[in-house]
């Protein structure tokens, strides 16, 4: 470029000059002068063409075009998640990538956004649902001594609170949980306000503590009152459940009873206590739990009134109800009390048996394993209590196993006692 411009430059300055001097040494002729001078131009034009020749020029004609507009905030690329939601409920739970697939559209409706909102509400006043989990086999009565033995152990162990569902578990089990947590994974006011729709309208109580942990996530503590009231409006009026419930649904009074422990909810021991033993004379496992973890010691009255209550007198239920009680002994003058009379019956029990038949053991197993029940929590008061109690047992017995055995769990109670005493005596830091 810059040698075509020196080029052009020296052609235009040798035209200048040559037309000067051919106007100042024209001839008389007018005619002959005109000639030179268009010879002159030609000669020049054709100079010029060949210096943009040489130069390779090429000129680009550039048009103007308008500025981009900016988008406009109101107008929003529509999403369509009915195709997935459709999809998930076409699924068959026996099919082998039903998990895949389900995972897959869940995550691909999350990531529409607000905008998936409106769908998964409709689908949730829908009340419909689809079950992931197979249903269970149904459970084989028990043909031996040794079954029936096993199914009274599962028995005084099914009725114990569970454990409350997280919201971080790698597949749900239902098709609304998912759509419970793919909600609280969208976010936002209006997805909070989606699961306080489904909170008012759910009689499902796994459902009520899936929606505890998303409200929480959300909004830490603002909605814990309202989850609380219907949890204990189900507790009042569950639902009736077919035979071909699932198992989430059987388990829906543990789900509840655990919020309500979780959250020290004192507003519900009334209604449990009248919820203690069933129409049918059966013990609520649920409603012992939560008078007990909520109460502590000041569940004794109320143990211990169940346990003497005539209605109760099915075995497995008065060892659930001896269980809970002696979860205080060392501490409660009541609990001590049941302590000492489940081991004379166990000891009773005992000389029934064969001499060498260790299974008559099993009889004094239960309170004697209380006494070492979270024996590192408690204070020195109870274990001092509690080795007292020991004593009291070592005088009715002179089974040397037996004996042996109860030396044993004296010394490690001694033990636990000697540590607590060094460690009170120990100055406390600065």
């Amino acid at each position: 470029m810059k040698q075509f411009a020196a080029i052009l430059t020296a052609v235009i300055v040798g035209a200048t000059f040559s037309y000067g001097f051919l106007k100042l040494d024209r001839p008389e002729s007018a005619d002959a002068g005109d000639t030179l001078a268009q010879e002159e131009i030609a000669r020049l034009q054709t100079e010029l063409k060949a210096a943009q020749a040489k130069a390779g020029r090429v000129e680009t004609i550039v048009m103007p075009t308008a500025s981009p507009l900016p988008p406009d905030p109101e107008t929003k690329p529509t999403v369509d998640i009915t195709p997935h939601i459709t999809a998930l409920k076409q699924l068959d739970p026996k099919e082998e990538r039903v998990r895949r697939r389900a995972i897959y559209h869940l995550e691909a409706i999350a990531a529409a956004g607000s905008e998936a909102l409106p769908a998964i509400t409709r689908f949730f006043e829908e009340q419909v649902d689809l079950d992931f989990n197979p249903p269970e086999p149904p459970r084989k009565e028990p043909a031996t001594d040794e079954e029936r033995r096993r199914e009274e152990w599962r028995r005084r162990f099914r009725g114990r609170i569970p454990g409350l569902p997280s919201l971080n578990r790698t597949f749900p089990a239902t098709l609304r949980l998912g759509l419970i947590e793919t909600t609280t994974n969208i976010g936002e006011e209006r997805a909070e306000k989606t699961l306080l729709n489904v909170l008012e309208t759910t009689a499902h109580g796994v459902e009520v503590a899936y929606l505890e942990a998303a409200l929480e996530k959300l909004a830490p503590g603002k909605h814990v009152n309202r989850i609380l009231a219907v949890a204990r409006e189900i507790l009042s009026n569950p639902p009736e459940f077919s035979e071909q419930a699932s198992a989430l649904d059987r388990r829906a009074q543990g789900y509840l009873y655990a919020l309500l422990i979780k959250h020290r909810d004192l507003n519900f021991v009334d209604q449990a206590k009248t919820l203690l033993i069933t129409p049918e004379g059966a013990l609520d496992s649920f409603a012992l739990s939560y008078l007990r973890q909520v109460l502590g010691g000041d569940a004794m009255p109320i143990l211990l009134a169940t346990y003497k209550d005539p209605r109760i007198t099915d075995p497995v239920d008065k060892n659930i109800l001896r269980d809970s009680a002696l979860r205080f002994i060392g501490s409660n003058d009541e609990a001590d009390q049941i302590f000492m009379e489940t081991v004379k019956d166990g000891l009773a029990k005992m000389k029934e048996g064969d001499t060498f038949d260790m299974k008559k053991y099993e009889h004094i197993g239960q309170p004697l394993g209380a006494l070492m029940r979270d024996v590192n929590d408690q204070p020195i008061e109870v274990i001092v209590n509690r080795r007292k109690l020991l004593g009291d047992v070592r005088k009715q017995s002179g089974d040397l196993l037996l004996s042996f055995g109860l030396n044993m769990m004296d010394k490690e109670l001694g033990k636990v006692q000697k540590r607590r005493e060094e460690a009170a005596l120990e100055p406390s830091a600065p």
